[in-house]
């Protein structure tokens, strides 16, 4: 079977009993933690490997598998399909207020790991940096005569040549990665004439991965070059419960839908992912894991089920309230006397589609 993540961590837990184990960390509020729960809950063997929403919530959400609103988001050992994709249903404002909070179960006898990696995405672009860069400082120590190629790929602000992909000079990370031949010309006043050129092989100093933002960035472990984790747990003859905690939206110093609504139409995009879900060059940067993904493993890793999941936000309660035929993206204003206000109140990832969210 082809293993389609990357970089993996293995976690092996031997439960003495579920609700002993009280080490586990909340992953909400931006606190790691080395497994995706707060507590571990009871694991229900009776009804297969599932994603439901938490009990005793003040929101409404639907969750179900994405053929039909009437189908619950579960794979059992005589399931037919068992690779599936959910959505969760929320209207806009509960998802920004309230955030989401999912429960998932492996009964014991289903599988031998569980396998799991939460949704993040690039919210600033990263990219490679020019690969040469030539000027020459001319009497008054400017820098003149700048060449920088491919064009596009960084400029000079300043007195500095800043890559496009650096942002550190608006208080954002610096995402701009490769290698580079500088070469310069100083003016010398006793020749009146520049010096003979110079070359020096040069790097530029970012880390693409620090232009993720989503929670699996918050509850991941990372690699060496910070991109999250997949983490798999042993669950065979124990099986497994947990509570994956997403943090509200407004609660996030950006304050952007798309930490929460993971969700998208390839036919939004003439069949493309939103570009911050993609990496721009695969050679230096990582791909976003665009789904909540759970897969239960066997002893040699092969896959036996498979549960995805994408939260979808609703702009308005009519079309909520009509399930399967409603339109989640309607546009336009809200009717009188509040005409001056839209009914997408909240961008997802119909709206950013190639354009990143930023911070």
């Amino acid at each position: 079977m082809s293993k389609n993540w990357s970089f993996v961590v293995i976690f092996v837990f031997v439960f003495l009993g579920l609700a002993s184990c009280k080490k586990n960390t909340d992953t909400a509020g931006g606190t790691p933690a080395a497994a995706p729960f707060t507590s571990p809950g009871v694991v229900d063997n009776s009804n297969g490997m599932y994603v439901r929403l938490e009990d005793g919530v003040s929101y409404s959400y639907a969750v179900h598998e994405s053929s039909s609103f009437t189908t619950s988001c579960t794979v059992t050992t005589s399931s037919t399909n068992k690779d599936i994709l959910c959505y969760v249903e929320g209207k806009e404002l509960d998802l920004f207020y309230n955030g989401a909070s999912l429960v998932f179960n492996f009964p014991s006898n289903m599988c031998s790991y569980v396998n799991w990696y939460p949704y993040f995405y690039y919210d600033l672009q990263p990219g490679v940096g020019p690969t040469s860069v030539s000027y020459d400082i001319d009497a008054n120590n400017n820098k003149v005569n700048v060449v920088i190629a491919p064009v596009g790929t960084a400029s000079l602000v300043g007195s500095d040549i800043v890559c496009t992909y650096d942002y550190t000079k608006s208080g954002n990370p610096n995402c701009c990665e490769g290698n580079y031949n500088l070469t310069t010309r100083t003016w010398n006043a006793t020749t009146s004439s520049y010096s003979a050129a110079v070359t020096v092989a040069s790097k530029w100093e970012g880390n693409g991965h620090d232009c993720l933002a989503g929670p699996g960035v918050v509850s991941q472990p990372k690699s060496k070059d910070r991109f999250p984790l997949a983490q798999i747990y042993y669950v065979e003859g124990q099986g497994l419960n947990f509570r994956y905690k997403i943090d509200s939206p407004i609660s996030t110093a950006t304050q952007k839908q798309v930490y929460v609504a993971n969700y998208y139409n390839l036919a939004d995009n003439a069949g493309a992912k939103p570009a911050a879900l993609t990496s721009p060059n695969t050679t230096y940067f990582g791909t976003p894991q665009d789904t909540f993904e759970v897969q239960c493993l066997d002893r040699a890793y092969e896959e036996q089920a498979r549960i995805r999941v994408m939260i979808r936000e609703w702009n308005l309660t009519s079309e909520y309230n009509l399930g399967a035929t409603g339109n989640p993206d309607t546009t336009g204003n809200e009717s009188a006397p509040w005409g001056a206000f839209p009914n997408n109140d909240f961008f997802d990832w119909k709206d950013w589609l190639n354009v990143y969210p930023g911070r």
